[in-house]
């Protein structure tokens, strides 16, 4: 009998909400990895819908696997789930993954290999992704064409990000203290991966691995498709605060982030947004727009409470 390899020194973490139907794919898939994580933290967000009852016959199918369920009565959100797994996870490496995607057989393994032979400085990693509909059929595109990857991916990536959120959420495996020394998930900020993902690149380097190694699950009613969007004021408010985070900062992008956030607030009030943040984000940012006298003009009629759909034109 060949001996059992020891466990990989990996956190996983599942947070389903509402997904009966796909955790127990995603539950599978973590079973069936060639690299078996140490951890696994399987949490229901109170989804009210047969989730919990899926999560317990998976966990009870796999009985191999250090299944830790955390079943919760009350609903309390994404973010505060991944802060409390953050903050009691045990091993040296961590990764979430939603209850509705699912890891392909040698992730955990080929992404470690990836980080142990990267340089040293590095401290997360990622990959291309599957795209799989509601019905379990795999969608042509991979996300790095679907979504468009940058030509160039430099390990550093913070300037990368600014320009574009490419990195497929699902993929992300780093260094459990380097995500706690980043800060960790910040419960005020909606679009988490994306927040933590720009604080833990000022931080440490990343490799990418081409090959996809997750499948990321598109559904009509998942946040990608239902709140992610150009013209979402949560969405583009839950932006404007990472970016908020590295105003004025001397970062690699120092030069992109004030025009950024620029824009981001012209769509927020356009989408009839107009609280107090926005009205400073015009304040702080109308010089960096392509036209100061404009923008100069715009902010003070934000200060003003005109409502912009009346004022703003071609927003990008």
């Amino acid at each position: 009998m060949a001996p059992v390899p020891p466990p990989a020194p990996v956190t996983v973490v599942v947070v389903a909400y509402r997904h009966a139907a796909w955790v127990g794919d995603c539950m599978a898939s973590i079973a069936a990895q060639t690299a078996r994580p140490a951890q696994v933290i399987v949490v229901d967000d109170a989804s009210g819908d047969g989730t919990a009852e899926a999560i317990r016959e998976s966990a009870a199918r796999f009985p191999e696997i250090p299944w830790e369920l955390r079943l919760h009565p009350t609903n309390r959100g994404l973010t505060a789930h991944l802060a409390e797994a953050l903050a009691t996870a045990r091993e040296p490496y961590f990764t979430y993954i939603s209850g509705d995607d699912r890891m392909l057989p040698e992730r955990l393994e080929v992404q470690l290999a990836a980080l142990r032979e990267a340089p040293a400085g590095t401290t997360w990693s990622y990959s291309d992704a599957l795209r799989e509909d509601e019905h379990r059929t795999l969608l042509p595109e991979p996300f790095s064409v679907a979504y468009v990857w940058p030509a160039e991916r430099p390990p550093h990536l913070f300037r990368s990000l600014v320009l574009e959120s490419f990195v497929p959420a699902p993929s992300v495996l780093a260094e459990t203290a380097a995500m706690r020394e980043a800060g960790g998930y910040d419960p005020d900020i909606y679009y988490e991966d994306f927040d933590l993902l720009l604080r833990l690149s000022l931080r440490g380097d990343a490799v990418g691995v081409d090959t996809p190694l997750v499948v990321f699950r598109e559904l009509p009613t998942s946040l990608g498709h239902t709140t992610f969007s150009a013209d979402n004021p949560r969405f583009l408010a839950a932006m404007s605060a990472s970016f908020r985070k590295h105003l004025g900062a001397p970062t690699p992008a120092s030069d992109l982030i004030p025009e950024a956030m620029w824009f981001l607030a012209l769509r927020r009030w356009r989408a009839g947004d107009a609280d107090a943040a926005l009205r400073s984000d015009l304040r702080r940012t109308w010089r960096d727009s392509p036209a100061p006298v404009r923008g100069l003009a715009l902010a003070v009629l934000a200060q003003l409470r005109v409502p912009g759909r009346w004022t703003v034109r071609g927003a990008r």
